[in-house]
């Protein structure tokens, strides 16, 4: 594996932890209620299939073709896919209270994560012109 590789790799990495750290941070606090993950609710399997697609032809195409910025392209556009369906038929509870500075600390993680995640997957530095 080469430098820029390897460093996108673990800015990916490390996006990813902050973005779960916030989440799961926020999430001890709160309750979530979902009908798209409940087994009983108005999802069936083909829908979440189609939900799911996107994802999965992006991850395919980013071990096939690696190299080519469409494949990452899709593989965000399943995330986001999954992320938008999710936040539609969620409805969330906030069990304590929180205080602005635990406001301003999720809301670091949890961009900042997603950040890091799209600069080391879309930003290309221009001392590695490979």
């Amino acid at each position: 594996m080469n430098k820029r590789a390897r460093n996108q790799l673990i800015g990916v990495i490390a996006g990813l932890a902050m973005i779960v750290t916030g989440g799961c941070m926020f999430l001890s606090k709160s309750t979530l209620h979902s009908s798209f993950l409940e087994s009983g609710g108005d999802w069936t399997w083909w829908k979440i299939l189609l939900v799911l697609l996107p994802l999965i032809a992006g991850i395919v195409m980013l071990i096939v073709k690696p190299h080519l910025w469409v494949s990452k392209l899709i593989a965000v556009a399943g995330v986001v896919v999954i992320v938008v369906v999710n936040f539609m038929n969620t409805t969330i509870f906030i069990q304590e209270r929180i205080a602005p500075w635990e406001w301003i600390l999720y809301g670091f993680l949890i961009v900042g994560g997603l950040a890091a995640v799209f600069v080391s997957l879309f930003v290309k530095n221009k001392k590695h012109n490979e």
